[in-house]
């Protein structure tokens, strides 16, 4: 086999995840859903064009290169991702001057930036899970076991009459 046909097949285009990413701590304790959202977050990397830290991917192309509905999950592993290091947010997301949404750039601390070598955050975490809080409760929420409810059939309903036409029910004569 030639040399020009064997680096004519590695040029196919891949996402890097080294062996070292893999073996970290915090690699191992992210949820599955999180791993997945950083190798698409890595997808639009360019070393050529040193784009790190201007890396963005909004919510709904998220879901739609996962595959799944839900926002509220790929704002739950941006998160998580932020937690253990992987990704730094460098500017947030905003309401662009025509009504157009502008999602928030990232900065992927595995991958040098502006010349700048490459932070590593997910080396120096500390060893704490991610809890996710979810939505804040409401101020004063009602639980449906203690609502108080009234009994069933607690509404008397009439005795179902009829009225000839001299206004005399057809019950009374």
């Amino acid at each position: 086999m030639s040399y020009k046909k064997h680096r004519r097949h590695l040029q196919a285009p891949w996402v890097s995840v080294t062996r070292s990413l893999l073996d970290q701590p915090a690699w191992k304790a992210m949820s599955f859903g999180a791993r997945a959202l950083y190798i698409a977050l890595k997808r639009y990397y360019n070393t050529k064009i040193d784009n790190n830290g201007k890396i963005y991917l909004s919510c709904r192309d998220a879901c739609e290169a996962l595959g799944t509905r839900s926002t509220r999950s790929i704002v739950r592993w941006f998160t998580e991702l932020e937690f253990y290091g992987f990704i730094v947010k460098t500017t947030k997301g905003c309401l662009g001057v025509y009504g157009n949404g502008i999602a928030p750039h990232y900065r992927l601390t595995e991958c040098m930036c502006n010349g700048e070598a490459a932070t590593r955050d997910y080396e120096r975490w500390d060893g704490v899970l991610f809890v996710d809080l979810g939505r804040p409760k409401k101020q004063n929420p009602v639980s449906l076991g203690d609502t108080p409810r009234v009994p069933r059939g607690h509404i008397e309903r009439r005795a179902r009459t009829r009225k000839n036409g001299r206004g005399v029910s057809l019950g009374d004569t």
